[in-house]
């Protein structure tokens, strides 16, 4: 490990083979003779190759009858791998926050428990939820039965992964209801296997009331038509008739469901119609 010659550490000191960068170690173990108990840390060296690698240290002590320190045995386990993997999932979790935050959407991240792990700013923004009281539980816990629904989905989800999709209505901590579309999808790891459920929220409050107007209006606009005595017909940018009322359907004697949606060349009516 150390690239050391056993004939070259034998009968010398730490201190002695490896000068100031051994003193602490040193210092550990004189309080070991004086208090014998395990101690455990974490120790990076360069090596004469060159190459730095790190490593965890146990040093333990060996009684003699009378309870002194006879020996102290130590310990070494090589962990450069190990933290070289932990810096990269460090540095890839930073890089997913901050993809997160920059989006400008609401998107959280949940773990195969259904514990949010992640949300961005723009979830936090439109569902009223701080980042806080949301990350490490689930929406059971903090939601109640209102989100039976939605995690019924994600466990389907962890079974067979698939992407589902629905609308939902929320009622927010401020007394607002908003209308949201809501995707569900699966996170997969190289062998497939489901790791997280990504979820993506649209608020749709606004385009949904712009269509129940619409539809309000339209509702309105036939009734108008159907009460006007004179014969009216309303065409499309096709020149398909969309609306004609009764008394254009009694003047021409058609029927409305044989000309809604017909070109005004299919209905062959005069072409002053």
């Amino acid at each position: 490990l150390f690239e050391l010659q056993r004939e070259d550490s034998l009968g010398h000191t730490a201190t002695e083979l490896r000068g100031e960068p051994a003193a602490r170690s040193a210092a550990a173990e004189r309080e070991m003779l004086l208090d014998p108990h395990i101690i455990r840390y974490e120790q990076s060296r360069e090596l004469p190759n060159g190459h730095t690698i790190q490593y965890q240290v146990t040093k333990a002590p060996v009684l003699g009858p009378d309870g002194k320190v006879l020996n102290i045995v130590c310990t070494f386990n090589e962990i450069t791998e190990l933290k070289q993997a932990q810096s990269r999932l460090s540095t890839q979790l930073r890089l997913t926050q901050a993809l997160l935050d920059a989006a400008p959407i609401p998107i959280s991240i949940k773990d195969r428990e259904l514990r949010f792990t992640h949300v961005n700013p723009a979830f936090e923004q439109l569902l009223e939820r701080p980042r806080a009281s949301v990350l490490g539980v689930t929406s059971r816990s903090s939601r109640g039965a209102a989100s039976d629904y939605g995690e019924s989905l994600e466990r389907a989800i962890l079974e067979r992964p698939h992407v589902e999709q629905y609308e939902s209505d929320r009622d927010l901590p401020s007394g607002k209801r908003i209308r949201m579309v809501i995707t569900k999808g699966p996170v997969l790891d190289d062998a497939g296997e489901v790791t997280s459920i990504i979820t993506t929220y649209t608020n749709i409050t606004d385009l949904k009331r712009a269509q129940e107007q619409l539809a309000d209006q339209l509702r309105l606009m036939r009734i108008i038509v159907d009460a006007a005595p004179m014969p009216i017909s309303i065409k499309d940018e096709q020149l398909r008739f969309s609306i004609i009322n009764g008394a254009y359907e009694k003047l021409l004697d058609r029927k409305s469901t044989r000309l809604n949606s017909s070109h005004v060349s299919e209905s062959r009516m005069p072409s002053s119609a």
